[in-house]
C-alpha cells in the first residue's frame, strides 16, 4: 500500500511517533514517542510554568514537532 508521505508528516506534527506509526517503519521509536509524550502532557498539566519558559518551551516543541514531521514525511517518501 502507497504511503502518503503529507500524512504522515501531519500524524507526526500532531502526535509525535504516530507518522511513524502510518509508515510501518520504526514502530518502537513511534511507541516511545507517543509514551513520552503523554508523560510530559501530565508532567505539565501541574508544573508552574513561567512565561519566559513557556516561550522557550513552546518554541523548543515546535521546533521538534517540525522535525519530527519532516522525518515521517522523508520515510514515506522512500516507501513509495
Amino acid at each position: 500500500m502507497k504511503k502518503r508521505p503529507w500524512l504522515a508528516a501531519l500524524l507526526n506534527f500532531v502526535v509525535p511517533g504516530l507518522g511513524y506509526l502510518y509508515n510501518g517503519k520504526r514502530k518502537f521509536f513511534g511507541m516511545v514517542l507517543i509514551l513520552v509524550g503523554i508523560a510530559s502532557t501530565i508532567d505539565m498539566v501541574y508544573y508552574d510554568w513561567s512565561p519566559p519558559y513557556t516561550i522557550l518551551g513552546i518554541t523548543a516543541i515546535f521546533i521538534m514537532l517540525l522535525s519530527f514531521g519532516y522525518d515521517a514525511y522523508q520515510d514515506a517518501r522512500t516507501l513509495k
